[in-house]
């Protein structure tokens, strides 16, 4: 788990969508200020095609990284605090960054914020109910 850690942590310094500077972002893009900033952002962002199958967690931000920055030229920081277990299953196409992140969070049980200058993958203290079960009838 340590070395899974390190390469997640390795993968948080890269340049960001939030900042300018080296690594392949333009030096004109601006600092984020804020949350909702930051949504909207990664929002914007189209990811045209994504298929993974039994995906380790750390391989399935990798290949989203790598995904994003074809889509936009800009990569995004993620911090992850869950699990390296995870497996992570999907085929979409023509999706937001932020729905890839809500679709494969809530299949494999985990969750994410998005924060100025990161999003951070984590496992929440209590179970989420799915969206069925809170108007599901017994």
């Amino acid at each position: 788990m340590k070395r899974v850690m390190c390469a997640l942590v390795a993968f948080v310094w890269t340049a960001g969508v939030w900042a300018g500077g080296t690594n392949n972002v333009p030096s004109k893009v601006k600092p984020v200020k804020s949350t909702e900033e930051a949504r909207q952002r990664l929002e914007k962002i189209i990811i045209p095609e994504l298929n993974v199958r039994e995906a380790s967690l750390s391989d399935f931000i990798t290949l989203l990284e790598e995904k994003t920055f074809q889509a936009s030229g800009k990569n995004f920081n993620c911090v992850v605090q869950a699990p390296s277990d995870v497996k992570v299953t999907m085929n979409l196409k023509n999706v937001s960054l932020t729905d890839v992140l809500q679709y494969a969070t809530h299949a494999v049980g985990l969750a994410y914020r998005i924060e100025p200058h990161a999003v951070l993958i984590y496992k929440p203290e209590s179970p989420q109910p799915s969206p069925a079960g809170k108007n599901a009838k017994p």
